[in-house]
């Protein structure tokens, strides 16, 4: 009998026989019955060009179709959190709408390029990515390939690249996927496929997600000298990030999530050779917070929320001075289209033609913010509201001959960005609008050639070298704040122009190693978000923007080893190191604001990254799979004349050590998954003064477990339970993390 599987801790692991790195198209056939054997996989994103992963000489992981299966998350980048190099920020759960994805010690998405079938999904104002959005159930595939990959994409790869892929028509088919769980969470989503006449084939798909969510905000106001007010019991003694005291006085409320999706995908194949696809993404989505509560209590037993008080602090008796708009938060919303086209034609075995376009609407992205003197029912407040618009086209040439794999291609992107912010008579209603007190737009353009050559220059030794030329121009950069201390402001259209390189050798040895060596050169320019949008978050930050930004540049190198004992066991291990001028980072203006609030874009003189990634798996039994990943990070600021103070600091949101383990197994009918994974602290300012951790608006360290049962009652029928934070861990990421979760669901494919 075969045992039952568990899974214990994370990296990417498969069911069904595919490990993660693996592709469902790509595998080769065997004769061993495991489901667990790893076979032959085929990546695509590292060089642009079919490449075997065990002979790559890039840090590619992949995430199939069969993990999906298996581990069914809630959104897409929670299956990503397990790869090794990867670091996954979600603050609030399922509702949170700033999920970022940062790799190799680069924070933030802007320096992450995610791809969609081939086309950039970074928005065109902060190079954000909406990860809610993004429909998990129409996924094949995952690959992510790690280093700065500018000589191949551009500038955001500085950290790497994330391709997602979506599932073929192949045949008639449909799917409903059902699920429903804690904080009254639900999620459902259906896909209908077919082919015809052989060539046409069609899938429509849809998927609505909801979560009444829970309570993330922890509401907390300064304590003062007390001098007069009303006596209070209720205030819970803390301290903030950086150790000065504080007081818990309530909390924000639930903070739930409305999010719908539809999908139109078609591909047609003209002739054997020549296959066009077309598809349409349509995405909603709303958010905000239920009425908040206060802690606070009169003498008599009231419930108070405005006003000044006085409260006992451990004998000491202090003032608070708060109001309703010390708890509220206002709501949000973003409505999106993008539409992508593709053309391949195969010249012949040896020559094919690609050609990509694309075009990414966001026509809103709204916040509303609440006014002093606002109630939760009345008040004023402001209205924020973006527009973000990009434009890509992509055309890539491949020629093979005898040794040479020979890439040839162009790229151009073109952004539009403006947000625009109008005072609101009533917070509550988006339509009471006023004066407009806020104006910030741009525009930018990229265009791009490169060349790569994939040279097999003995059976065992490989080299890929290739280079990219990139031409980047800023212009109609405006900002304004009509006031008289800030009025409108006309800057200057901006350009630059850079050449980056990448070579890299892979060198396969007898007994299963494969050695590789990568080294080269990055970029990335500032976004519209960068030059000219000063902006404050609905937690009160504010980010100022900086017109006199210039590029980021980075050189880097790395060295790496991949070894398979046998078929039961294998590991990867990786060293790299990058050396960044110009990095373009948050500084904390504690001058302004002591507390921290106020962050500024600047130029550091410099930074450098050192860093380790190791993944391992293990063949326990038939059946039985454990898979193991860590990473180290230690990115530091090593030159800012501007600011000396943050010299030998940490690059803000990275933690230095990451670890995860997974247990994986299949039984007859059922599947299961037990994972674990840590993440270390991580600082949010860049002189490291935020030491202070388990408070709210902190970045605590964490330990997560999750696990997944799956119950096919027949091919067509699978039952599913998913628990997430096992053990019911509360840490902070500025917000309070979600407790335990689970959720079951019904898969039924037809």
């Amino acid at each position: 009998m075969k045992p039952i599987v568990i899974i214990v801790t994370a990296s990417a692991v498969l069911f069904g026989g595919i490990l993660p790195g693996q592709s469902d198209e790509s595998e080769s056939t065997t004769h061993n019955a495991d489901p667990f054997h790893p076979k032959t996989t085929v990546v695509v994103t590292a060089t642009r060009s079919e490449l075997e992963i065990d002979k790559s000489p890039m840090s590619t992981s992949v995430v199939t179709l069969k993990e999906l299966e298996v581990r069914p998350m809630q959104t897409l980048d929670q299956h990503l959190a397990l790869i090794e190099g990867l670091y996954i920020y979600r603050t609030q759960g399922p509702s949170a709408s700033d999920a970022q994805a940062s790799l190799r010690g680069f924070n933030g998405s802007a320096r992450t390029l995610v791809l969609l079938d081939g086309h950039p999904v970074n928005d065109a104002y902060s190079s954000g990515v909406n990860w809610t959005g993004l429909p998990v159930n129409e996924v094949q595939s995952v690959e992510v390939a790690r280093g700065p990959f500018s000589s191949l994409y551009g500038g955001n790869a500085l950290g790497g690249v994330i391709h997602i892929m979506t599932r073929p028509v192949e045949r008639r088919e449909l799917e409903v996927v059902g699920e429903y769980g804690t904080y009254n969470t639900s999620n459902y989503s259906a896909r209908y496929s077919d082919r015809f006449f052989q060539k046409l084939g069609l899938s429509l798909s849809y998927q609505r997600f909801q979560t009444g969510g829970y309570n993330s905000r922890v509401t907390t106001a300064t304590p003062a000298s007390a001098t007069s007010g009303t006596l209070v019991t209720g205030p819970m003694p803390s301290l903030t990030s950086t150790g000065t005291p504080a007081a818990i006085i309530g909390q924000g409320g639930l903070n739930w999530l409305n999010k719908h999706s539809y999908r139109l995908k078609a591909d047609y194949a003209f002739t054997g050779s020549t296959v066009a696809s077309l598809q349409y993404i349509r995405q909603d989505y709303g958010y905000g917070y239920t009425g908040y509560r206060s802690y606070l209590r009169d003498a008599n037993g009231n419930t108070v929320d405005g006003g000044a008080f006085v409260f006992n602090n451990r004998g000491v008796l202090q003032q608070l001075s708060i109001s309703p708009t010390s708890f509220l938060q206002g709501p949000g919303e973003q409505h999106s289209h993008f539409f992508s086209a593709t053309v391949q034609h195969q010249f012949s075995s040896v020559r094919s033609l690609r050609l990509d376009a694309s075009y990414y609407s966001i026509p809103s992205y709204q916040f509303r913010s609440v006014g002093t003197g606002a109630t939760e029912v009345q008040g004023p407040g402001t209205n924020t509201d973006g527009v973000r618009r990009s434009y890509h086209g992509h055309l890539q040439y491949r020629l093979s001959a005898k040794a040479n794999n020979l890439t040839v291609g162009a790229e151009t992107r073109h952004d539009i960005a403006a947000n625009e912010t109008f005072g609101l008579g009533n917070w509550l209603v988006k339509e009471s609008r006023l004066n407009q007190t806020f104006l910030a737009l741009g525009r930018s353009i990229n265009q791009s050639a490169y060349l790569q050559d994939q040279i097999a220059i003995s059976d065992r030794l490989s080299l890929v070298a290739g280079a990219r030329y990139d031409y980047w121009r800023a212009y109609d950069g405006q900002s304004n704040s009509f006031n008289a201390n800030a009025p409108l402001t006309l800057y200057p259209e901006r350009s630059n122009n850079r050449v980056t390189a990448k070579i890299a050798l892979a060198y396969n040895l007898p007994r299963n190693w494969n050695l590789r060596f990568s080294a080269g050169s990055a970029f990335r320019n500032p976004n519209v978000f960068d030059l000219y949008a000063t902006s404050v978050s609905g937690s009160g930050t504010i980010f100022r923007s900086n017109p006199a930004l210039t590029p980021e540049k980075v050189s880097s190198w790395e060295a790496g080893a991949r070894k398979r004992f046998g078929e039961r066991t294998d590991f990867d291990v990786a060293y790299y190191e990058n050396y960044i001028t110009g990095l373009i980072y948050r500084q904390t203006d504690l001058v302004a604001d002591p507390s921290g609030r106020i962050r500024v874009n600047i130029n550091a003189g410099g930074g450098r990254t050192r860093g380790l990634e190791a993944a391992g798996r293990q063949q326990l039994l038939p059946g039985l799979q454990f898979r193991a990943a860590y990473s180290y990070t230690n990115a530091l600021i090593t030159r800012n004349a501007a600011s000396p103070a943050t010299v030998g600091k940490p690059v803000t949101f990275i933690p230095e050590h990451m670890a995860s383990g997974q247990l994986i197994g299949i039984h007859a009918k059922w599947t299961g998954t037990l994972t674990g994974r840590y993440s270390a602290a991580v600082f949010s300012t860049d002189t490291g003064v935020d030491t202070t951790k388990g408070v709210p608006g902190g970045y605590d360290p964490f330990f997560v477990m999750d696990s997944t049962v799956g119950y096919s009652i027949n091919s067509r029928w699978q039952l599913f339970v998913t628990s997430e934070n096992l053990l019911n861990r509360r840490y902070y990421l500025f917000y309070l993390s979600p407790g335990r979760t689970i959720c079951s669901g019904i898969r039924i494919r037809l």
